[in-house]
């Protein structure tokens, strides 16, 4: 078998650069330290729900998680408060050692606490107001923060891709 020597021309320098730019801005994943919550940020759009969970160390905000869900078709067809819940609740079932285990602030834009706390509420709703009921949640509402912005990022930038 003859080999012949590899050769780095110009294209394979560019490609490579840009993935080396890339790689050194995307954001690092860390450990929580214990007795810092925890701050979760959820984004919905019409497809794709993706929440980070996220703690602050003095001005930075370390990422934690990441998790990102395509809807379904039904789903798709539900409001926008029912679409958060499900980004919610999503959370807290794959995050569940986080939940347990650290006071969490949900941070969003939309009125869950005001939702959860209506005295009619429908039969799904109920059943993901006990779920949650499992963690000691705090609820905030937040502005355009750097965090909100990476979530928006992920669930475009994902939400363009089906296979997840």
């Amino acid at each position: 078998m003859k080999t012949e020597p590899f050769l780095l021309d110009e294209a394979y320098e560019q490609a490579f650069l840009a993935f080396k730019k890339t790689i050194a801005i995307l954001p690092v994943l860390s450990r929580p330290k214990l007795g810092v919550p925890l701050l979760l940020y959820l984004t919905v759009d019409d497809e794709p729900v993706s929440s980070a969970l996220v703690q602050e160390e003095g001005k930075h905000l370390l990422p934690i998680y990441f998790t990102h869900r395509i809807l379904h078709d039904v789903e798709k067809l539900y409001q926008m408060i029912k679409k958060v819940m499900v980004t919610l609740i999503t959370s807290t079932r794959h995050l569940k050692p986080y939940f347990q285990s650290y006071q969490v602030v949900v941070k969003t834009n939309y009125p869950i606490r005001k939702v959860l706390q209506k005295p009619k509420l429908k039969e799904r709703m109920v059943a993901w107001f006990i779920e949650l009921l499992e963690f000691d949640l705090q609820y905030m509402l937040c502005g355009l923060m750097k965090t909100q912005f990476m979530t928006d990022f992920l669930a475009k930038f994902v939400g363009n891709d089906q296979t997840t």
